[in-house]
């Protein structure tokens, strides 16, 4: 499975679920993540 990291976010691209994310704590990250993962859906 394909696994982006952004800082503290990873974006973890299941083929079954779409994507699942997961977070540190940083709710800078988690809005940039977001943004990036609409772009995966689109």
């Amino acid at each position: 499975m394909p696994i982006l990291c952004m800082g503290n976010a990873f974006l973890i691209k299941e083929p079954d679920y779409g994507i699942l994310i997961r977070f540190t704590s940083n709710k800078a990250i988690i809005d940039v993540t977001i943004l990036d993962m609409i772009k995966y859906f689109r």
